[in-house]
């Protein structure tokens, strides 16, 4: 798991990419790699789904929830998806009563594809996002300290077709992708009309004027960049004589390297759980041990919790559809209330959430404890029950004091049918043993 890849989709289950060094020093690519090559190891993904959401809003109100939950809706409402699209967001700038946003979509299933697909591989995924984002963060990164004018255009230059992306200093500001014709190949003319649209776009709705032009993608060799440059009025930003050939062609994949955060569609969960792993890794074996009990757990509870949290969604969906409808009537003190809602929802959510439980467990976790046995039922209508075993290794009152603590935690999720506590005094230790079901 030192060496880290950086992947995308070819065709079915087969990708292209690289893998690199820990330090993403050194590289080597890879034209074909099938999911039994990555198991066990760390991968970011990038999808190149075409139909994309792309945006940037002014959103009222200053509370996150609330801003998520209008950029979601946004998305949805876009009449651009055919299935359920999963939104991320990044807040570019807060003003008195509003906050600028860049917000970005693609649908779920694509997402869930990839990622089923690399789980019964054993992949541990880290990194889920689209060609255009990671090529943003290459951008940033390649031209932060450079003395250059913003906003500019990227055209990557690929057989099945064209990507466009307007970039400024904090998110992009446009994106689009155009198919072209694999036998005819790329049209110069249709080229140049494309831009000239863009550009005029840019200015009418935007206010923007594009300061340059560059041109990457396997393909950008086939038309004459300089020509072009000055045929659509635009200063060519040569790269070539700085970057190496493979950054050239795969933007999308060295922008990953330092992908923002915020750019991630990794789901919720598996980023907090991913965050957990790497606290174990980094403390004791035992703890490493805990972190491959969560993971086959993790998988166990992965199946019978997608449809309780779906019917969650839906039951749900309708508050959202209102509150936001009423949003932009709302004087200011009332969206304390509406904060409230959502903190409750939050909550709500959480009480069913299983994965949580994982987690949760990691969390809480010291070292003076040692996992025994931990024994997990699905009973009928879908109630769990819990038993689990505990040694709390200490003298008698540290270990009375751990136990009272570890109850307390276990009260806020589940109903604790029955406990026990015996304490070792020759061996210095106590065991604890706690049968559980999930409150509802």
């Amino acid at each position: 798991m030192d060496h880290p890849w950086i992947i995308k989709p070819l065709k079915d289950e087969v990708f292209e990419g690289f893998q690199f060094d820990k330090k993403f020093k050194n590289f080597k690519f890879f034209s074909e790699i099938k999911p039994s090559q990555l198991k066990n190891q760390k991968v970011y993904l990038i999808l190149e789904p075409q139909h994309f959401f792309m945006e940037i809003m002014d959103i009222p109100g200053k509370i996150l929830d609330f801003i998520r939950i209008q950029a979601e809706n946004r998305v949805k409402e876009s009449g651009i998806f055919l299935s359920t699209p999963k939104t991320i967001y990044k807040i570019l700038e807060s003003f008195e009563l509003s906050t600028k946003t860049f917000v970005f979509g693609m649908e779920e299933k694509i997402i869930n594809r990839y990622l089923e697909i690399l789980r019964k591989a054993q992949i541990r995924t880290e990194i889920v996002t689209h060609k255009l984002l990671s090529t943003f963060c290459w951008f940033k990164k390649e031209f932060t300290d450079k003395d250059i004018l913003l906003p500019i255009l990227i055209v990557i230059l690929e057989k099945s077709g064209i990507w466009y992306l307007v970039v400024s200093e904090k998110s992009p500001l446009y994106g689009k992708f155009s198919a072209i014709d694999e036998f005819l190949g790329i049209s110069s003319q249709a080229l140049l009309e494309d831009i000239s649209i863009l550009k005029d776009y840019l200015y009418r709705f935007m206010r923007e004027e594009l300061k340059g032009i560059i041109f990457l993608g396997k393909e950008r060799k086939k038309i004459m960049k300089e020509e072009f440059s000055e045929a659509i009025k635009l200063p060519l930003i040569e790269v070539e004589s700085f970057l190496l050939p493979e950054i050239c062609e795969y933007p999308e994949i060295f922008g990953a390297i330092e992908l923002d955060p915020e750019f991630n569609f990794l789901p919720y969960t598996e980023k907090i759980f991913l965050n957990q792993i790497k606290w174990i890794e980094k403390s004791t074996p035992f703890l490493l041990g805990l972190t491959f009990l969560n993971i086959l757990l993790a998988g166990i509870f992965y199946k019978s919790n997608l449809e309780l949290e779906n019917k969650i969604k839906e039951e749900l969906l309708s508050i959202r559809e209102s509150i936001n409808s009423i949003s932009y009537k709302l004087p200011e003190k009332s969206l304390e209330k509406i904060n409230t809602y959502i903190n409750l929802e939050k909550e709500r959510i959480t009480n069913f959430n299983l994965n949580e439980f994982l987690i949760w467990l990691s969390q809480i976790w010291e070292k003076n404890f040692v996992l025994k046995n931990l024994k997990i039922e699905n009973s009928s209508n879908n109630t769990y029950k819990i038993s689990i075993e505990i040694e709390i290794k200490g003298d008698f009152l540290f270990s009375q004091k751990k136990t009272d603590e570890l109850i307390e935690n276990f009260e806020k999720y589940f109903k604790i049918e029955n406990s026990k506590f015996n304490f070792i005094e020759k061996e210095n230790k106590a065991d604890l043993s706690l049968n559980l079901s999930l409150i509802r």
